[in-house]
């Protein structure tokens, strides 16, 4: 998927699960920015689970 903003960049979105104690993390690897991480409470059977939405600027 294409960002509306970027046009030369790629955009994804992830989501893994993550537990509470790891909560706060920053995640980035490889000239990757994290543009946004969420909850989704809606996923009860998970401690957590976040989405991810990754801006790849390579």
């Amino acid at each position: 998927m294409r960002s509306p903003v970027n046009k030369d960049a790629q955009e994804e979105s992830v989501t893994i699960a993550v537990a509470d104690e790891h909560m706060g993390a920053v995640i980035g690897r490889g000239g990757r920015i994290i543009n946004e991480i969420s909850k989704c409470p809606e996923i009860l059977f998970l401690d957590q689970l976040v989405s991810l939405e990754v801006l790849r600027t390579s």
